[in-house]
C-alpha cells in the first residue's frame, strides 16, 4: 500500500531540473550529465524488474504467454504508428509507461509487488493530474493559433479540435 502511495506522488518530482525531462529528441540533446544519469538509473531500474519478472515467469512456465502479450503490445503500436503518420506522432505519456509496466509485472516476488503498487499509483497520479490524453497526437505547425486565445475561458466552447489538441500538447511539456 505505501509505495502503491509512493506512485501518487509522481506530481512532486515534476520540479527542477527534472521538469525538463521530456523523451523527445530535442529534449534529449539539451539534457546535462543530471538529467542523463537519471534516465540511465530508470532504464537500468526497468531492465532489473523485467529480469526479475521474466525469471519467475520462466520458473512459472507462462513466460510465453508474456512474450506474445509483448509482441502484440509493441507490434500495434508500431502498426498504428505507422498507419497514423505523417499526420499523428507517438507520445507516450508516463502512466502508459505504467500500464505497459503493471500488464507484464506478474507478481512473483516482494520486490515485483512492491514496483506494481508504484506503477499503479504512477498510472492513476498520471490519469488525474494530466486527464488520459491521446497518446497519438496531431502534428502540425505551432504558428496557427495564438496561445492567449486558447487560453481565454469563455472562448473554450469556439476552438476547433486541433486547437484543443494543441492545448494539451502545450499544457503537457
Amino acid at each position: 500500500m505505501g509505495f502503491f502511495l509512493l506512485g501518487l506522488q509522481w506530481t512532486h518530482l515534476d520540479v527542477g531540473p527534472l521538469q525538463h525531462f521530456t523523451l523527445t529528441w530535442a529534449s534529449i540533446q539539451s539534457w546535462g550529465p543530471f538529467l542523463k544519469g537519471v534516465a540511465v538509473f530508470l532504464v537500468g531500474l526497468i531492465g532489473s524488474l523485467l529480469y526479475l519478472d521474466f525469471e519467475g515467469l520462466k520458473r512459472s512456465h507462462v513466460v510465453y504467454r508474456y512474450l506474445i502479450w509483448i509482441v502484440i503490445l509493441v507490434g500495434f503500436m508500431v502498426f498504428n504508428t505507422k498507419r497514423l503518420s505523417p499526420g499523428r506522432a507517438l507520445h507516450v505519456h508516463h502512466y502508459v509507461v505504467a500500464f505497459i509496466l503493471m500488464s507484464v509485472i506478474g507478481y512473483q516476488n516482494e520486490i515485483l509487488t512492491i514496483a506494481h503498487g508504484f506503477c499503479m499509483g504512477m498510472f492513476i497520479e498520471g490519469g488525474c493530474r494530466y486527464g488520459f490524453d491521446p497518446i497519438w497526437t496531431l502534428t502540425w505547425s505551432s504558428n496557427e493559433v495564438d496561445d492567449n486565445q486558447i487560453t481565454k475561458p469563455k472562448k473554450v466552447a469556439q476552438h476547433s479540435t486541433q486547437e484543443r489538441q494543441r492545448w494539451i500538447a502545450i499544457k503537457s511539456h
